[in-house]
């Protein structure tokens, strides 16, 4: 499978469209969540009202449905913001309730042993790497899961989750990078965030 089809595999995987909002830099806050982020300069926000007609009745492909809560359809997508088709993150908000819906920790760790299967599936034969480690944003402890992979033994492709059970929430930010500089990108903009 060639790199080039490798990443569109990946970027139409993760996205059902590419219709952005052209945005400066600035901050956001997320008020279900007390958090704020300065949004890097080069990236743009995705049009959030059209990317919900475009979904709208479509369903998503998830080979092991059960292992998803039915508060998943009530997911909040707090923001999605594009560098270019291959450079992104989104972040969400789903309610948790652990008397509802369990182990926040098994949850977490369903979310894991999907997105290893989805990125297995998208890169065929490529060698991914996994990392778990603890990441600290403004004091509160994240979880972050990360998976690498070398196309062609060339380029490598970086796609990491981080999550936290905060303010009964399963808070979750999911990002794509494919250069060292877009990662470092989003890794100064979660490091200089804030909570309230």
């Amino acid at each position: 499978m060639s790199y080039f089809k490798i990443l569109s595999a990946i970027s139409l995987s993760f996205f059902l469209t590419t219709s952005y909002s052209q945005q400066e830099s600035h901050d956001y806050f997320f008020r279900e969540i007390g958090w704020t982020i300065t949004l890097p300069y080069d990236f743009t926000l995705l049009d959030l009202n059209n990317y919900a007609m475009n979904i709208q009745g479509q369903t998503p492909d998830v080979e092991d449905a059960s292992e998803m809560s039915a508060d998943m359809m009530e997911t909040q997508t707090m923001c999605i913001a594009i560098k270019d088709r291959f450079n992104h993150f989104n972040i969400t908000i789903t309610p948790f309730d652990t008397e509802v819906d369990g182990s926040w920790e098994k949850t977490n760790q369903s979310a894991k042993d999907q997105a290893y299967r989805t990125m297995t599936k998208i890169m065929g034969n490529e060698k991914l790497d996994t990392s778990t480690s603890i990441e600290y944003i403004d004091g509160l402890s994240f979880q972050k899961f990360q998976i690498s992979a070398t196309i062609n033994g060339e380029e490598k492709v970086d796609m990491f989750l981080l999550s936290k059970w905060y303010k009964g929430y399963d808070f979750s930010m999911v990002a794509l990078s494919i250069n060292d500089e877009t990662k470092k990108q989003i890794e100064l903009m979660l490091r200089s965030s804030r909570f309230n």
